[in-house]
């Protein structure tokens, strides 16, 4: 995900990539909640298996934080072979 206010760049969810994102709503003030796919190991793109995860993201005053972790299946990442695609902003 990448979070804008009004037209400037505030930050990602993450410094990784999620495999899918399905819903984006508001959860309140100040705060969204974001619905990602959960891919279990031997999960393929298409068909995630384990129940779908939804984070809500708050704004602390400087940048969104999300107000738990986000688990590593968002990422496709629980399968030991997996290589993480990591983002660096410069």
């Amino acid at each position: 995900m990448f979070f804008w206010q009004n037209r400037q760049f505030v930050g990602w969810d993450r410094n990784q990539i999620a495999m899918t994102t399905r819903n984006v709503t508001a959860a309140g003030p100040h705060s969204f909640a974001v619905t990602y796919e959960n891919y279990a190991a031997n999960d393929p793109a298409c068909c995630p298996t384990l129940p779908r995860v939804t984070i809500t993201y708050r704004w602390n005053g400087t940048q969104l934080v999300p107000t738990q972790s986000i688990p590593p299946g968002v990422y496709g990442l629980n399968n030991p072979y997996a290589q993480p695609v990591t983002v660096e902003l410069r």
